[in-house]
């Protein structure tokens, strides 16, 4: 019987668990328990295969103490001999010679089909001749052994063998936790389609060949990466799930530049974001950073990778403890706004129109609108130019008007009364309050309520000595105030 097993195609299998529906379940380091259980169907009678026939086989795991393993992650894979052998699928997918892990927690089932060799084997005690029809016990295709290595243990329903912790997540939900704990996302029952679990693993960094990555901003530096996996490969996860990740305190540590001064240099943790990559770029995902707990939260997508970030630019005219720091460090840190070459910020130069669109539309995450009516070209509005796509976006999502039908005017400076029209209008802000500011009778009327709405929601509460000053240029560290707190509503509205 071993003699006709080595020319025949084997299934070896190996088996990773995991709790679903919560915490990993303490595995210690005992051995693991697969127990193969074959359905009376379609062959009860004779227990072996035509070839081109299949018969079912349900998987399930216990532990060395025989209970089982909720969620257990399942490896097989294929290994063809000389000569053919029998097959197996997982669903609808064929094994191969590369791993093809599934869920048993999801699905437990796997056909077992028998696939002749050429030529024939004889009637021996694995296959028996009926009639002109050769059958095989499908009991000897299934092997298992404690590595890929190791010699395989066939003709028997039960194996036993070790098996590694990977933390995983199925269809009925829990909470997925990385090996170490620095990364945790909940995850919905339903989530994750049924057949599937979802795996979190910490991504090595070394070197800076995160350099690689193709992040937005060359002062990016990748703290930690994550990478999340669906077993078998080629699922999808329904929708966000909330993720925290910990940071050590070391990664706030700045340079040793001899320019930069010690408090100068050791970043806020405002600097810290999370990024995602989709679609081969990466993307800001809206951050909340808790400083006091040394977590940093957002919604991430899956499957992909997911990285902790820290914006590392150095500007000189940005002290610790200057007014606007901890929203131009949030903007930097979201790719909305960078420092000159220089390494300048320039806190008090004007936005522009076009400077101000665009920071507005990549702070909120503006998409097309439906339902807005897109607004013709502007005359002054190069379709080269690089405001161009954003003005659009926006004029066509209703936020912003042109200070003419032709004229959008996007090199001028933005008045404060300006910009918070635009920012109520991308908020869609409809709140009231008395305007007890000393020039409110200065204000345009046809931003007052624009305006009010952005005091009521506590995005604008006027300048130190009562005023609005409705007609003044915005400054940089002004919008980045306002876009920041514009941020923070925008996130907690979901």
């Amino acid at each position: 019987m071993r003699s006709m097993l080595a020319v025949l195609a084997s299934v070896l299998v190996l088996l990773a668990a995991a709790a679903a529906g919560g915490s990993p379940v303490a595995l210690a380091q005992s051995q693991g328990v697969a127990a193969y259980v074959f359905a009376p169907d379609p062959l009860a009678a004779s227990g072996a295969l035509a070839p081109g026939e299949s018969v079912k086989v349900t998987v399930t795991a216990e532990d060395a103490a025989g209970e089982p393993v909720p969620g257990a992650t399942i490896y097989l894979w294929l290994i063809p001999a000389i000569g053919g052998g029998g097959s197996a699928a997982v669903g609808g997918t064929d094994l191969t010679a590369s791993p093809q892990p599934f869920f048993a927690g999801g699905n437990g089932d796997i056909r077992l089909v028998y696939t002749a060799p050429n030529p024939l084997p004889a009637p021996s005690a694995h296959c028996q001749l009926t009639g002109t029809t050769t059958r095989c016990d499908p009991t000897d295709e299934i092997m298992a052994a404690d590595a890929a290595t190791s010699p395989g243990v066939g003709g028997s329903t039960t194996y036993t063998f070790p098996y590694a912790q990977v933390p995983a997540v199925s269809s009925d939900g829990g909470t997925l936790v990385t090996a170490d704990g620095s990364f945790s996302a909940s995850v919905p029952a339903g989530a994750v389609p049924a057949g599937y679990a979802l795996q979190a693993d910490v991504v090595p960094l070394s070197g800076g060949a995160w350099r690689g990555w193709g992040l937005p901003s060359p002062n990016l530096q990748v703290v930690e990466a994550f990478g999340l996996t669906t077993v078998p490969s080629g699922g999808t996860v329904a929708q966000s799930l909330p993720a925290t990740v910990t940071y050590p305190a070391r990664a706030l540590a700045g340079p040793t530049a001899p320019h930069c001064g010690a408090a100068v240099c050791t970043w806020s943790a405002d600097r810290l974001a999370l990024y995602e990559e989709q679609n081969g770029a990466w993307a800001y995902l809206p951050t909340t950073v808790d400083a006091g707990a040394g977590n940093v939260q957002a919604a991430v997508s899956a499957p992909g990778r997911v990285a902790l970030v820290l914006d590392t630019a150095v500007l000189r005219d940005v002290p610790p403890g200057f007014w606007a720091q901890a929203a131009i460090d949030r903007l930097l840190a979201a790719g909305v706004v960078q420092g000159f070459p220089d390494g300048s910020f320039r806190p008090d130069l004007p936005v522009t129109r076009a400077e101000l669109v665009k920071m507005l539309v990549v702070a909120l995450n503006i998409a097309p609108s439906a339902s807005g009516s897109a607004q013709a070209g502007f005359s002054d509005v190069a379709s080269s130019a690089w405001y161009a796509p954003y003005v659009a976006l926006a004029a066509g999502a209703g936020i912003v008007q042109g200070l003419s039908p032709t004229s959008f005017g996007p090199n001028q400076p933005v008045t404060r009364e300006q910009m918070a029209v635009m920012v109520a209008r991308a908020l869609h802000l409809t709140g009231a309050a008395d305007l007890t500011f000393s020039d409110a009778a200065a204000i345009d009327p046809s931003a007052v309520p624009s305006i009010e709405a952005d005091v009521a929601a506590g995005l604008i509460t006027g300048l130190p000595d009562g005023s609005f000053q409705p007609q003044a240029p915005a400054t940089r560290a002004q919008a980045a105030a306002v876009l920041a707190a514009a941020m923070t509503m925008a996130q907690s509205q979901g």
